[in-house]
């Protein structure tokens, strides 16, 4: 059984996204990271739109390698929605995604915090 996750999840600005998470989340950065999507400051993972040849396909070989699973969230990306959220609050707001990969680092919001649907 895989010990680290990947959820993959569609955002509007960004396409096909991930997040990794469980005990062993750095497997599944490393899964990430080798099969060529690329981390931003928040954490999330994106799937290259430059033309490169980095696939979904890939990313499930190499996850595999990795001991690392992955799945598909039927929700939209929550950064998405953090960012509708703030464009209709008065004022000059900017939304962050915070990832927190490790299940101690959750307490009690894992329920709420992230799923894969």
């Amino acid at each position: 059984m895989a010990e680290a996750q990947i959820i993959l999840s569609h955002s509007r600005e960004s396409g096909i996204v991930a997040i990794a998470s469980d005990e062993q989340y750095p497997w599944a950065h490393t899964a990430l990271a080798e099969s060529g999507f690329q981390r931003d400051d928040d954490g999330v993972w994106h799937l290259p739109a430059d033309g490169t040849h980095t696939t979904v396909v890939d990313l499930v070989t190499c996850a595999k390698r990795h001991r690392a699973s992955v799945h598909t969230s039927s929700r939209g990306f929550i950064g998405d929605a953090a960012r509708d959220l703030a464009r209709l609050l008065p004022g000059q707001w900017h939304a962050s995604v915070e990832v927190y990969a490790h299940p101690a680092w959750q307490e009690d919001l894992v329920p709420w915090i992230w799923d894969s649907g």
